[in-house]
């Protein structure tokens, strides 16, 4: 016997997660129907469908803005009057 080709398993997540090409299409129904169900239960009826149709959307609505810095002061080494790194 010779081996004539070799390809990696792929994982269960690359299997039957959500989008996924390899996904059967029965699964695929079940898993979006019990999302349905979860959701419109948790968030109210008809959530689930409100949500796939706008998070995409709403994504590139919010700006993410960075965090300020912080003003480390360390015993000894501190500033006389307290400042910040904006002042600069």
């Amino acid at each position: 016997m010779v081996l004539q080709s070799e390809s990696s398993k792929p994982s269960w997540r690359e299997l039957l997660g959500h989008g996924s090409s390899a996904s059967p299409p029965w699964y695929a129904d079940l898993r979006d129907e019990s999302d349905r169900i979860f959701w419109d239960g948790l968030k109210g009826e008809g959530f689930n469908a409100w949500y796939l149709e706008t998070f995409i959307e709403s994504a590139k609505e919010v700006a993410v803005q960075p965090p300020r810095p912080v003003q480390r002061h360390f015993p000894g080494f501190a500033a006389p009057d307290p400042y910040l790194l904006d002042s600069f």
